[in-house]
């Protein structure tokens, strides 16, 4: 009556131990996972004396030492399944109170199976860390026994409990973040305890001034967002009116580097070696309108919809019979990896893509009064499918200028192919009032009235006095002929490109190298996205075809 013990049966979920001998004030003690970075899910578990037997889904029948309930200790398994799943796959049944010590598993694939266990204790390691030169116990130190996918943490007060089935020697790591870390060999012993204190020295710290000037004016830039990403830490700073962020630094290393704001183009730098001989950097950045939400530049988002609203993120991405309704990462062209995305849950379907109303995505305030001939350049993702007989769910890509919404492009399953990154580059109507406080929309909505699927991503965007994509991107000044066609599709010009054919379902049916004569008579009968792409990959045209 002193603990009890549960299981999380989600994906990734843990098997944990509590200690409940007085009700009103009951203690979590520890946590463990028999697969960890897998995202197996725990069911069902039991205890019999000092053991806790697990029917463990795919890893089949799990059992821990838990003489000592608050360092958890793997001691046996026997994996039932062939399968390696987060779902509720392979065993979800186990009866471990046999008098003859025999165990039965039922798996759900495979079927019964009655195993004989070898009960041991395990080897403890437990301790406490501190800090050098404070002696101020360490949080959230990570605890490894090397190559044994053994990982505990401290807690706040410093300890750690941790071990390993069979005795033996093993070198265990002590990590943390800011601090140097330290790699003890340790012998241990089954049915024994080792007790290691260790004591962790921090990184000292050295400054790195980054400077950020105008390009063509060579002027300082103020306010300036500086960002620099480590593997273990990110360092951020904003530049002052001398255009100089003074930004506190521990690892000498290699960082990912981003600089930018609102009004100019981002400048990013992959793997820059700074260290405490390398203090000043100059970062140039362009004028101009860009975002690549890298940064957060203020974008707002407003709507009633219930679920499924726009969010900058890293895309998590999502796919359910072999269709990805939401992004596994945002674009490749642009700094960093986030983009805004609806919902963005690594769950499939009817979970937190949008739904029961609208969710708009709005820019800050863009002036366009200097431009001529403005076009807006973006990349979009968009799914919709499922549910409502005909899916109709639309992005819509305006600009409103004060007075007036313009829209500029609307994305649906009639013109565009689900599940891709796809290249616009949309020249403003000429008869558009360009204004100093103009606006970008972007939103897409689903009603429970046409109730469906509706997910969308948005990213890599500018606004330039061109079109990004080349004169080649203008459907009709590449003219693949005759549409509708029958068997073959014909191209008068030079353009050195490869033909991509999805299907709008979003299936990859063709990629061919572009020429004057293309056999297309192994498509069925329906209607086809064609996409360009140039040497580097790049999309520089889509249209809409139909096979008779």
């Amino acid at each position: 009556g002193n603990y009890a013990f549960t299981t999380d049966e989600v994906s990734g979920g843990y098997i944990g131990s509590y200690d409940v001998s007085d009700p009103s004030n009951i203690k979590y003690l520890d946590k463990i996972q028999s697969s960890p970075g897998n995202n197996i899910m725990p069911h069902n578990s039991h205890v019999l004396g000092d053991y806790l037997v697990t029917s463990y889904y795919a890893d089949g029948i799990v059992i821990h030492d838990i003489a000592r309930p608050h360092n958890l200790i793997e001691v046996a398994n026997f994996d039932t399944s062939p399968l390696d799943q987060p779902g509720s796959v392979g065993c979800w049944g186990a009866y471990p109170f046999f008098s003859s010590g025999n165990i039965l598993a039922t798996d759900r694939q495979e079927g019964l199976f009655i195993l004989g266990a070898n009960m041991h204790e395990g080897a403890y390691l437990e301790g406490n860390v501190t800090e050098f030169g404070t002696s101020n116990p360490l949080n959230n130190v990570e605890v490894t026994i090397d190559g044994q996918n053994i990982q505990d943490f401290s807690n706040v007060i410093g300890d750690y409990a941790t071990g390993i089935e069979s005795s033996g020697t093993y070198d265990v790591t002590y990590f943390k973040v800011l601090y140097f870390p330290q790699t003890i060999s340790q012998n241990l012993t089954e049915g024994n305890v080792t007790v290691q204190d260790v004591v962790l020295q921090k990184i000292p710290q050295y400054n790195l001034t980054v400077t950020v000037l105008d390009a063509a004016t060579l002027n300082p830039i103020e306010d300036v967002e500086v960002v620099l990403n480590h593997t273990y830490v990110s360092h951020q700073g904003l530049t002052d009116v001398n255009g100089e962020a003074n930004i506190g630094m521990y690892y000498q290393d290699n960082y990912d580097l981003i600089a930018g704001k609102w009004g100019h183009v981002t400048e990013c730098f992959v793997d820059t070696l700074i260290d405490n001989s390398n203090v000043g950097i100059t970062i140039y950045l362009d004028q101009g309108i860009y975002d690549d939400f890298s940064l957060d530049f203020g974008w707002s988002v407003y709507g009633d919809a219930a679920k499924g609203h726009w969010v900058r993120d890293v895309p998590l991405g999502v796919e359910l019979n072999g269709l990805i309704e939401n992004p596994f990462s945002d674009t490749d062209q642009d700094c960093g990896d986030k983009a805004y995305v609806t919902g963005n849950s690594s769950s499939a379907s009817n979970t937190d893509e949008v739904g029961q109303g609208q969710t708009v995505l709005l820019s800050p305030l863009i002036d366009l009064t200097s431009y001529s001939n403005p076009h807006v350049n973006f990349k979009a993702f968009y799914f919709n499918k499922f549910g409502a007989p005909n899916p109709d769910d639309t992005l819509f890509v305006d600009l409103y200028n004060g007075l007036e919404t313009v829209n500029l492009a609307k994305i649906h399953v009639g013109n565009t192919v689900l599940s891709q990154w796809l290249s616009y580059s949309i020249e403003i109507p000429a008869t558009t009032t360009l204004t100093n406080n103009m606006q970008l929309v972007v939103s897409i909505s689903d009603y429970d009235a046409t109730l469906n699927i509706a997910e969308a991503a948005f990213d890599y965007f500018s606004i330039t006095d061109f079109s990004i994509l080349g004169e080649a991107s203008v459907a009709d000044q590449i003219d693949l002929y005759p549409n509708p066609f029958d068997t073959e599709v014909f191209y008068d010009g030079d353009l050195i490109a490869e033909l991509v054919v999805y299907d709008l379902t979003g299936r990859l049916v063709l990629n061919t190298p572009l020429a004057s004569k293309l056999d297309l008579s192994a498509l069925k009968p329906g209607v086809y996205l064609f996409i360009l792409k140039d040497h580097t990959g790049h999309i520089i045209s889509q249209s809409k075809h139909v096979k008779k």
